[in-house]
């Protein structure tokens, strides 16, 4: 499109300066042509953005999915896996790498999606910036600071209305041609950022799948040789708490607890209470002879 501006420009210097009645009808319909492309611009952005957000909820919901299965099977576990089935193992391994290429795809997708909604003006190169005290544009903010603000003023004061109304009736027939030049631009890879969200997205499900399988056939239906191998937390679990077991056990206060009943233990007896001190015995009463010679 280097060549639109000139060739735009050139026929719209051919037209006449149309009647005040015709000059608001042809302001109407340029201002439509104008105000639909930019909206179109404006609604895709839009709708990347909405897609954008879903797949963010996915891709978070799904880093929490894998984050508890990564933490679920340490590595000790996945190496005794390995030696007593290695079927279980790989399944297990082929999950954390599909999840992988989930997660290459879905980047690949947002950086499309980026590159996409990223601030771009088609501006031709036959659209040079010129010294000339009128702007070229009253919409384009380049070509309007490309003339001095005195100029800019001058171009509204100095020109009568007619003018100025066909002025911009030309400006919205170039704008309108040069922001639908850009939405191509825009469509084409977010375009290919939806087919990488759709791909990623089926991806995703088919980790899932292999994940579930997974799970099913070491945790819930596992063999004879994955039921003999400890999780990560019972081979993790630090041997203070039996020795502090045993110690509760082995006090002199113990009480017997049901199970030592049950199975004939004796409780370990409480050390016998120390004989009283003479000084804590309770003193003899003497009983004197008239006491004793006295009837009763």
């Amino acid at each position: 499109m280097p060549d639109a501006v000139i060739e735009i420009t050139g026929e719209l210097a051919k037209w006449p300066i149309p009647q005040t009645e015709d000059l608001k009808k042809l302001s109407e319909l340029t201002s439509k042509s104008l105000d639909t492309v930019t909206h179109l611009t404006e609604y895709e952005d839009e709708k990347a953005n909405r897609i954008l957000t879903a797949m963010a909820f996915m891709s978070a919901f799904a880093a929490v999915l894998f984050a508890g299965v990564f933490a679920h099977y340490a590595s000790e576990f996945l190496q005794k896996l390995r030696a007593v089935a290695p079927c279980r193992f790989y399944l297990i391994e082929t999950g954390y790498a599909v999840f992988g290429l989930y997660a290459l795809i879905l980047s690949i997708g947002v950086a499309y999606s980026l590159y996409g909604m990223k601030p771009r003006f088609n501006v031709p190169k036959g659209w040079k910036s010129s010294t000339t005290t009128f702007p070229k544009s009253f919409l384009f903010f380049e070509k309007i600071n490309d003339v001095p603000p005195a100029n800019w003023a001058k171009a509204f004061t100095a020109t009568s209305a007619d003018n100025l109304a066909f002025q911009y009736i030309k400006n919205n027939v170039l704008e309108s041609y040069l922001i639908a030049g850009k939405v191509p631009l825009k469509l084409k890879p977010l375009k290919t950022a939806s087919n990488l969200y759709i791909a990623s997205t089926c991806i995703l499900v088919l980790w899932l799948v292999l994940t579930g399988v997974g799970f099913a056939m070491v945790d819930l239906f596992p063999s004879p040789a994955v039921s003999g191998i400890k999780t990560s937390s019972e081979m993790d679990k630090p041997p203070s708490e039996s020795k502090s077991n045993q110690t509760e056990d082995s006090s002199p206060n113990s009480k017997p607890t049901p199970e030592n009943q049950s199975s004939g233990t004796a409780p370990t007896p409480s050390p016998a209470k120390p004989p009283l001190s003479p000084s804590l015995k309770p003193p003899k009463t003497k009983v004197s002879a008239a006491q004793k010679n006295s009837p009763k």
